[in-house]
C-alpha cells in the first residue's frame, strides 16, 4: 500500500479541521482498490465497521469523506446488539451460545478483504461498542465452522480514529 497525505476536511467556514491519509492499493489511481486484486476471490472489497454511537458524528463524517467515491459496505455497530460474554476460552465446553447480532457481523467481516475500523477515541481508546465487538473475537477463535485466525491474517486492516475537537470549534461538516 502506498500512502500519501493530501486530503483535508474543512469546516463550513473553509478552515482546515483535519488532514488525513489517502491510500492507493496496487494502482496509481487515488483511493481505489484495484479490481484485479479481487479476481478469483470469493471475498468482497472494503467493509467499514463504524464504532461511533453518535449518528452523523465526526467519525462517521470523516469516514464518508475518506471513502468518498470508493465502493464499500458499512456496518453501524450502534445498530447491532452485540452482548458481552464470559471468557470461556479455556473451558472444556467452550463458549455458551449468545443470541445477538455478532455472528451476522462476523460473517460480513470474513467475507471482506479490507477492514476499516472507524471509531472515536473515548478515554484514550476505541469506543465501547467497538471494544465489545473485538472482545468477542475470543469466541470466534474457538469456532470450528470457520478458520477465524487464518482468515483474519489475510485481511488488510485500516483504522480511522477521531480524537475529538477543541472547545469552541465546530463539528466537521
Amino acid at each position: 500500500m502506498n500512502w500519501t497525505l493530501d486530503r483535508e476536511a474543512h469546516s463550513p467556514e473553509g478552515r482546515v479541521m483535519h488532514k488525513y491519509t489517502e491510500w492507493t492499493y496496487n494502482s496509481k489511481e487515488s483511493c481505489r482498490l484495484n479490481n484485479n486484486s479481487l479476481k478469483g476471490s470469493a471475498r468482497m472489497g472494503i467493509l467499514v465497521l463504524q464504532g461511533s454511537t453518535r449518528e452523523q458524528g465526526n467519525t462517521e463524517q470523516l469516514t464518508k469523506l475518506v471513502l468518498e467515491g470508493i465502493p464499500h459496505k458499512e456496518i453501524l455497530l450502534r445498530d447491532k446488539t452485540i452482548l458481552p460474554i464470559c471468557d470461556q476460552r479455556h473451558t472444556e465446553g467452550g463458549f455458551d451460545p449468545v443470541d445477538d447480532d455478532y455472528e451476522e457481523v462476523i460473517r460480513e467481516v470474513l467475507q471482506h478483504e479490507v477492514l476499516v475500523f472507524a471509531t472515536p477515541v473515548y478515554w484514550y481508546t476505541m469506543s465501547g461498542i467497538m471494544k465489545n465487538f473485538i472482545d468477542r473475537w475470543s469466541q470466534s477463535l474457538r469456532e470450528d465452522a470457520y478458520d477465524f485466525k487464518g482468515s483474519m491474517a489475510q485481511k488488510k486492516p485500516t483504522s480511522l480514529l477521531w480524537a475529538g475537537i477543541t472547545r469552541g470549534s465546530k463539528r466537521c461538516r
